[in-house]
């Protein structure tokens, strides 16, 4: 009885985190400063289930994405405050080409880092798991910055972690994932109209991250 008890709340827990996180996804497409409170509520309760699920690359990531959260909450807030249109209309960036090759190196160096910890640790899928944790973490401080291409990172996320939790039989999250793929889509035309002079990369200086 306690067994089907604690499989009722862990899935309940699942859907609600999923349904803040897919809440987050949609605020995020208009920019809207929610969307990091949407994923700040996901991320604490994601990290219970993570860790259940003997996922600890996903545990660690939902810790530090609910610290990022909130950081990215104050950013919005503060560029909609400074530029007074509100939200929906902050200024999208390109990212210069130097930062995104450095930006890649690193995110290579930290996933063979964080796969070796993972495996000594007796994670699940250490690989898989690695890698969605650092693209993740770096998605989200790019779309914090408000650079276009943390979409394009967000869909290779969203399609890795369709794997990862499909494998784990975490259906709600699988089904999470699958719509967020297109959703990420629709945000990268979403905020390519709102800015239809932004790129992805840019060769100049002047946009290195902040």
């Amino acid at each position: 009885m306690r067994s089907s008890v604690n499989e009722w709340s862990r899935w309940i827990l699942e859907w609600v985190a999923a349904g803040l996180g897919l809440g987050g996804v949609i605020l995020g497409l208009r920019q809207w400063p929610g969307t990091w409170l949407c994923w700040f509520g996901s991320s604490l309760l994601y990290l219970g289930l993570m860790w259940q699920a003997a996922l600890y690359g996903q545990t660690v990531l939902m810790g530090v994405f609910s610290i990022t959260a909130l950081w990215g909450y104050v950013r919005w807030r503060r560029a909609g405050a400074l530029q007074s249109e509100g939200p929906g209309t902050l200024r999208v960036l390109p990212l210069h080409r130097r930062w995104a090759l450095l930006l890649a190196v690193g995110a290579a160096g930290a996933w063979w880092f964080w796969v070796r910890i993972m495996g000594d640790a007796g994670g699940q899928s250490p690989s898989l798991d690695g890698a969605v944790t650092v693209l993740s973490l770096l998605a989200m401080a790019l779309m914090a910055q408000r650079y276009l291409i943390c979409w394009p990172i967000w869909g290779l996320v969203n399609a890795l972690s369709v794997v990862l939790f499909a494998q784990q039989a975490l259906w709600a999250t699988t089904a999470l994932y699958a719509v967020q793929f297109v959703l990420s889509v629709l945000g990268y035309q979403t905020w390519r109209r709102g800015c239809p002079t932004a790129a992805l990369f840019d060769g100049g200086g002047h946009n290195a991250i902040e």
